[in-house]
């Protein structure tokens, strides 16, 4: 793969990360306002850590699969997906089976990188 397909989809996510990381004070604050939680705060970073993993899984295999036919595409495209799903859903279990991790603060950074998108696109159209 040549360096400017992996370069394409950098920026982006440079610009994502610490947004992402930004997004989380506001939910802090209010969480010490409402009550100090340290499951909130343990969901928070574990959903926000995962969230950002699942963002670098992705790029990698869009990257990957732009590469390959469009049988082979659909397949990675296809596995990254079930392997994102199953991540989601084993860490959900856990955050509601167990009592160190708050689901909605786990939960809640899977939306960051939908909110933050939206709303840097949002902007860019206003320039």
């Amino acid at each position: 793969m040549n360096s400017e397909n992996k370069e394409g989809i950098k920026p982006l996510l440079k610009k994502l990360f610490p947004r992402m990381i930004i997004i989380n004070v506001p939910v802090w604050l209010i969480t010490l306002i409402w009550g100090f939680d340290l499951t909130m705060i343990v969901g928070l970073a574990v959903g926000t850590a995962y969230s950002i993993a699942c963002c670098i899984y992705l790029a990698s295999t869009i990257n990957e699969a732009v590469e390959c036919s469009q049988g082979k595409a659909k397949g990675k495209m296809m596995s990254c997906y079930a392997v994102r799903m199953l991540g989601l859903c084993v860490l959900g279990y856990v955050a509601l089976r167990y009592d160190f991790m708050n689901f909605v603060g786990f939960l809640l950074p899977q939306f960051y990188p939908r909110i933050i998108l939206t709303i840097m696109n949002f902007l860019e159209k206003k320039k």
